[in-house]
């Protein structure tokens, strides 16, 4: 179908036999890396880079499978417990084999959040006021708003400004500010205005293949330059926003090095005012030189990364 739909519907026959073969068994892959690659549909670059880092172990990285769906209640999780589910470290987040949703989600009892995304929002420290800089599609704001007493969400794209105030008012959040901002450039009234600064930045994505199996298809070794330079412009950016004493997060739903704890070397040694503090969570992580990195084979599928740096008085 999908061979039809982009116009090579002569290739359909082809395309069909192929992925039957492959099902079967009877398509004998390349050994090695490349052999990996396609079997996961990761890129070959990305592999390579976390066999560096992770050795065998970078098998199941990229073979973790989906657990379900990731459910995040704020009241009424009850009316659901009998749905074939799993646990996970935080109380309100279930993961459902099938969830159908229901009046529960216009009302505000739920949504759907990873257990990744929830990691991430509970690793910060409660304050009185965070900017969520690439805050759509909003489920981070919307978290942190019952920990911190004021939130300011910004997003570039008019349309992702309209995601986030979607979700906020679906989810009755009162103390979140929604503006349409550019997270690269400087505003001098925002200058140390801000107890706290969250940098969920723009990234491979990598770490959530799982879920979004056709999202490598779009990532090379091109790619990820550009995504560097936007995630450091924004990094730099949102720490001039931080009050000295306060502290800067730095996330992504990646799982390469050069994105994560590799960003975060660069930033501390042209920025000697800020320095890495150490963060822990629930969920299966493993310790990085500055932050948590949660890797899919134990951490529900979920590829994520956080580090916290305080800004010197």
């Amino acid at each position: 179908m999908l061979a039809r739909h982009i116009g090579k519907g002569g290739a359909a026959g082809f395309v069909n036999a192929a992925l039957r073969a492959f099902k079967k068994g009877n398509v004998t892959l390349p050994e090695g890396d490349e052999g990996l690659a396609i079997l996961s549909n990761f890129p070959l670059f990305a592999i390579k880079a976390l066999r560096e880092k992770y050795g065998d172990r970078v098998r199941d990285i990229v073979l973790a499978k989906s657990h379900g769906v990731s459910v995040r209640f704020v009241r009424g999780m009850e009316r659901y417990a009998a749905l074939p589910h799993e646990d996970t470290p935080f109380e309100s987040v279930k993961i459902f084999k099938n969830f159908t949703r229901d009046e529960g989600f216009d009302r505000g009892d739920y949504t759907f959040q990873s257990v990744g995304s929830v990691a991430v929002c509970e690793a910060i420290t409660p304050c009185e006021h965070l900017l969520d800089a690439c805050a759509a599609p909003g489920g981070k704001s919307v978290l942190l708003a019952e920990k911190c007493a004021r939130v300011t969400a910004c997003e570039l794209h008019p349309h992702r400004v309209a995601l986030i105030e979607s979700y906020v008012r679906r989810m009755g959040a009162k103390n979140i500010d929604v503006l349409q901002r550019d997270a690269t450039a400087f505003d001098p009234a925002w200058e140390q205005k801000f107890d706290a600064v969250l940098c969920d930045v723009p990234c491979s994505g990598l770490g959530t293949v799982a879920e979004n199996p056709d999202l490598p298809l779009r990532k090379n070794e091109g790619t990820m330059s550009e995504l560097k330079a936007l995630q450091s412009a924004i990094l730099a950016n949102g720490s001039r926003y931080v009050k000295a004493g306060g502290a800067i997060y730095y996330a992504t739903c990646s799982i390469l090095p050069e994105e994560n704890d590799g960003m975060i070397a660069t930033f501390l040694q042209t920025h000697p005012d800020f320095s890495a503090e150490e963060i822990s969570s629930p969920l299966a992580h493993e310790k990085a030189a500055f932050g948590l990195q949660f890797l899919p084979d134990r951490a529900f599928a979920a590829g994520f990364y956080i580090a916290k740096l305080r800004r010197n008085l």
